[in-house]
């Protein structure tokens, strides 16, 4: 069984249909949604020969087919994911809600992550919560189909293929919002809590430290959650909101202006489209 199990790993491996297939979807996960054929066909040429020239000059990749070393550096170094105005109309891929979440837990040291106590983690894949569970997707082809094309939308007009769109809808859109609010304000780790199991209290000390300065605080989330991606219009948008909270509330000593901020504006910036869809920085050398 071993024997042929490996004979037929080699025949993949092997195919001339592999290196381009892979060189699709590895880009569609890590850069773009709808990647040219030229970006797909350098990524394949890298998987076919087991090398790439990085930026720098140094070679990567031990030049075996099928090296991964050298087809994830093709990837993230390819002209079209460094320039992204280059290709300006195929640009960015929409971030999977369920990478957004975890990203936010990430970001702010989340103290516990003992999911018993919040039922709402029992499953997250119902369109009022993030449309998308971990491990339970729908099929063997993930949440959604590499070659979706999401129909009544702009890039469905230009035939651009979008798969995360295929779990987004009116609903979800909501949800996803609706769920994240549940985190980012701390009511999650208060309920957890109040049933004996305390998690998922988000640490916003160094964020908090910078409530009064509104534009500080929103160029540390800017850069801790977006790469420093976040457009002038929309800073201004969050950074008004913000600036309108105040600090201090004499008639409710209960009142903690700064963690309001700084909820408000974790809140804002991950509901954005600046931050949904991402999208490579201009003239970056690094991945």
């Amino acid at each position: 069984a071993a024997e042929s199990i490996d004979t037929a790993l080699d025949l993949l491996v092997d195919h001339p249909n592999t290196p381009p297939f892979l060189a699709r979807q590895l880009i569609q996960r890590f850069v773009a949604s709808s990647p040219t054929p030229a970006y797909v066909a350098r990524v394949a040429q890298a998987f076919s020969s087991g090398r790439f020239m990085l930026p720098s000059g140094a070679e990567t990749g031990d030049g075996r087919r099928g090296d991964l070393a050298a087809t994830l550096a093709a990837v993230l170094f390819d002209p079209e994911a460094r320039n992204p105005s280059a290709t300006p109309d195929q640009d960015g891929k929409l971030r999977e809600p369920v990478l957004r979440f975890t990203q936010w837990a990430r970001a702010f040291r989340i103290a516990s992550v003992e999911p018993t106590a919040i039922p709402v983690l029992d499953f997250t894949g119902a369109t009022e919560d993030l449309a998308q569970a971990p491990f339970q997707s729908p099929s063997v082809f993930n949440f959604y189909r590499p070659a979706f094309v999401a129909p009544g939308t702009l890039s469905g007009a230009e035939g651009l293929t979008m798969p995360e769109l295929q779990i987004v809808n009116a609903n979800s859109v909501f949800g996803y919002s609706n769920f994240m609010g549940y985190f980012i304000s701390g009511q999650a780790s208060r309920d957890a809590s109040s049933r004996g199991t305390p998690g998922f209290e988000p640490n916003y000390s160094a964020e908090q430290a910078l409530a009064g300065d509104p534009d500080a605080l929103l160029s540390r989330l800017d850069l801790l959650l977006n790469h420093g991606a976040t457009t002038s219009v929309t800073r201004q948008r969050i950074q008004a909101f913000v600036e309108s909270l105040p600090l201090t509330q004499p008639s409710d000593p209960g009142y903690d202006g700064p963690r309001e901020r700084v909820i408000a504006a974790v809140q804002m910036l991950m509901t954005a489209p600046d931050y949904l869809v991402l999208k490579a920085e201009e003239n970056s050398d690094a991945p």
